[in-house]
């Protein structure tokens, strides 16, 4: 009875396990014995069909029959049992099946043939749903092939139109940057004065240039726009001083016309944006706004909050716009179909660039308007509610060239007030800021000689307010002085402090501090005087000064000599004796009995021969007596930099392809003190720095031979040259060529056409360091 139950219990298991399972005679392949699973399995309809007794050619199609004949014979020859996780049945009407199949050969008594037994799990829909998926997957992968090459087609295409801009822009601005460059200088009078006709007509020159500029300036724009290139350096600052700013440029036109501007905004309204493209905007907008506005109308900009924003308005009392244009004048190129007369039409890229910005900075556009009434233009910016800035902390409006300038940084308003009084008493130009970031951008923005810094400010940290100023090229030469209570000199000269005053610090202390600095800044070249009657002589003493960086001032005359040191700041002289009319002795007396010259230390460089009494003499009143014909030269130089220093005159490398970009540069720093060498290509530029060694390079990126960025490479492979300031100029001002130049080791960026001021300024400021 226990054996029958327990047979009852396997027989009840093979019954109803999914598994189709047969027990086959490993001779014939006939089947013994198969349970239901198995029965059904070879059978598509219900019930299955009885295959006891079959071989498998009799119950299995055809296509099925060989492969399967194989594997069983295979394994009840060798006894290796078989599995397969996945075995294709083909031949079935309704298309492949699949099975996990295994077969197993049973031991068999003695003298008889041992049965096989086979066992059949279907995963058809398994198998066909991964294959659907694999299938799937397989479209997806051609379709993302597909938009991966379309993506490279589009990245081609812009590729090749921001390529195509920038040729575009670097043909157009490098004509223009001489056209401006030149006009710009020309209207300085510094070749001789222009009559009224001539500068009537070099106005409507640079007028027509800088209108070309502004073009290609906008196409470039809307380009970096709409590529998603365009950084935003968003920053908290108060409208009203931006809103100023723009209004000083647009009065004039506005005067042109008798347009009246009027100004409503709230004082305090703090804008977070980035302050170069809100005043874009808004140049834009009030431009127009007095372009379509007819003689002796009005034009109002209001500002104010407006729930979490501020609200930006431009309202004029021009031409209007008919409502079916309201919407187009945002698009590119577009025009509206009617203007006052006389108004020349711009680009049509204005009002789309200022859609772009105002978006991007996360705000809204739009105008409302009638035709014949006038328009209002209305934008939106986020509003940053805790920033904080104050009136006092604004920079002043630009001083003269001659007033030093001071920026004075400490949190604490009361110790600013006391500084900027102490200071502007004495003809200082004094600006505040109450924080190290405040400095760091004022410096940038102000230029100042000098600059006094507390290192206690609550939660800034003055220290890092210093490494970050002397770090920054752009600032590392701006002395900075220390004013605080804290004694940390130590520290403060390590960090680069030119001064450290500890507070309290009297007027005088901080006015005699300033005054050190600021000279040193202001001072300018190191000019030697050569006064000989001789032009060989004065050539060859020249050049030798010369070829060490002095700036030689030649005078042919011991008169001439003389009337030079009345006008001119003269660091040392080299005296010749023998002299018609006035001889040296004769300069030499009436220079040691002016008080203004006295101290000026004189070389003697002359063929007389001198007695015991003259050399005696000269021995008292001169420095250094050197006898023509011999080793007079280096020791000259030597003296020269023992008595007045190293010298102060600097030489510049303008490495440019183009001669007119040359002589642009020439003239720029004509009026300056500097000795202006050229390179046509660049391995002309790298072969002249090499050999001359200059104080500063302005080189032109895109050079034959060599580019701008393969000398920059060679150059900062010399030790050398390793801090030699290059600045970069070129005319192809597409977006994230400035920073790939400084990134590459330039010191400084210049796109053309450039503004001749700018340039200066960089120059200056480089040269510093």
């Amino acid at each position: 009875r226990a054996i029958d139950s327990q047979r009852q219990l396997f027989q009840a298991v093979l019954d109803h396990t999914p598994a189709g399972i047969a027990i086959l005679d490993g001779d014939t392949l006939r089947v013994k014995w198969a349970n239901p699973s198995f029965r059904q399995a070879l059978y598509e309809g219900t019930g299955g069909i009885d295959v006891t007794g079959l071989r498998p050619e009799d119950y299995l199609p055809r296509d099925a029959e060989t492969g399967v004949v194989g594997v069983l014979r295979t394994v009840a020859s060798s006894g290796r049992p078989y599995f397969s996780p996945e075995y294709e049945f083909s031949g079935f009407p309704g298309g492949p099946r699949y099975w996990r199949w295994s077969v197993l050969r049973l031991n068999a008594p003695e003298n008889s043939h041992p049965d096989l037994m086979t066992v059949l799990t279907e995963i058809t829909s398994e198998v066909l749903s991964r294959k659907k998926i694999e299938e799937l997957a397989a479209q997806l992968e051609e379709k993302r092939e597909v938009l991966e090459l379309r993506n490279r087609e589009v990245e081609r295409a812009n590729r090749m139109k921001s390529e195509f801009l920038a040729n575009m822009s670097h043909e157009l601005r490098t004509p223009l940057h001489s056209i401006i460059g030149f006009s710009e200088l020309l209207s300085e009078d510094e070749a001789g004065e222009l009559n009224k006709k001539q500068k009537r007509q070099l106005d409507h020159i640079l007028k027509g240039a800088r209108h070309l500029l502004s073009l290609i300036n906008d196409i470039l724009d809307l380009s970096k726009i709409e590529a998603g290139r365009l950084e935003l350096h968003p920053e908290s600052f108060v409208a009203d001083g931006a809103i100023s700013e723009v209004l000083t440029i647009v009065s004039p036109m506005a005067a042109a016309k008798k347009i009246a501007i009027r100004k409503e905004t709230e004082p305090d309204l703090v804008i977070w944006a980035d302050r170069l493209r809100f005043k874009q905007i808004l140049y834009n907008l009030l431009s127009n706004a007095v372009k379509f506005t007819p003689d002796a109308g009005t034009v109002l900009i209001s500002g104010a909050l407006k729930g979490g924003s501020v609200e930006i308005s431009v309202t004029d009392s021009g031409i209007g716009i008919p409502p079916e244009e309201q919407d187009a004048i945002f698009d590119e190129f577009h025009q509206a179909n009617e203007t006052t007369r006389g108004v020349k039409e711009g680009t049509g890229l204005g009002l789309t660039i200022c859609r772009r910005l105002v978006e991007n900075h996360g705000g809204q556009i739009g105008v409302t308007s009638k035709v014949g009434k006038g328009s209002c233009f209305t934008f939106t910016l986020p509003l940053l509610s805790e920033a904080v800035m104050r009136e006092d902390d604004a920079v002043s409006p630009v001083p003269t060239a001659k007033a030093p300038r001071v920026l004075i940084v400490d949190d604490e308003l009361e110790a600013r007030e006391l500084l900027v009084n102490y200071v502007e008493s004495e003809r200082f130009y004094a600006a505040t800021a109450n924080s190290g970031k405040e400095a760091i951008r004022k410096a940038l923005e102000f230029h100042p000689d000098v600059i006094t810094l507390d290192v206690l400010m609550g939660a800034e940290d003055g220290w890092m307010a210093l490494h970050e100023l002397k770090t920054n090229p752009r600032t590392a030469a701006i002395p900075v002085i220390i004013v605080s209570v804290l004694d940390e000199k130590q520290t403060g000269f390590a960090l680069g402090a030119a001064e450290y005053l500890v507070k309290p610090v009297s007027k005088d202390t901080l006015l005699a501090a300033l005054a050190r600095h600021v000279a040193r800044n202001q001072k300018g070249p190191t000019r030697v005087l050569v006064i000989d009657d001789e032009m060989d002589a004065l050539q060859l003493v020249a050049e030798v000064l010369q070829s060490a960086d002095y700036l030689p001032v030649a005078a042919g005359s011991g008169e001439e000599g003389l009337r030079i040191l009345s006008q001119l700041r003269i660091d040392g002289i080299v005296l010749d004796l023998l002299m018609p009319g006035m001889d040296g002795f004769e300069v030499l007396r009436r220079i040691k009995h002016d008080p203004n010259l006295r101290d000026i230390p004189i070389f003697i460089l002359t063929a007389k021969d001198l007695n015991k009494a003259e050399r005696e003499l000269l021995a008292r009143q001169a420095n250094v007596l050197y006898q023509k014909g011999a080793a007079w030269r280096k020791d000259l130089l030597v003296q020269i930099q023992k008595a007045v220093g190293p010298s102060k005159t600097k030489t510049i490398l303008v490495a440019d392809d183009s001669e007119e970009s040359r002589e642009f540069i020439r003239d720029v720093f004509a009026s300056r003190d500097y000795r202006i060498e050229e390179a046509c290509d660049g391995q002309d530029a790298l072969r002249k720095i090499q050999d001359i060694e200059p104080d500063l390079v302005v080189m032109d990126m895109r050079m034959p031979r060599m580019d701008g960025y393969a000398v920059l490479r060679k150059i900062r492979e010399d030790d050398r040259f390793s801090s030699l300031p290059v600045i970069a100029l070129t005319a192809y001002a597409m977006k994230g060529e400035r920073e790939a130049a400084l990134a590459a080791g330039f010191n400084g960026y210049i796109s053309k056409p450039a503004d001749p001021n700018a340039l200066r300024s960089q120059v200056e400021q480089l040269l510093k360091r």
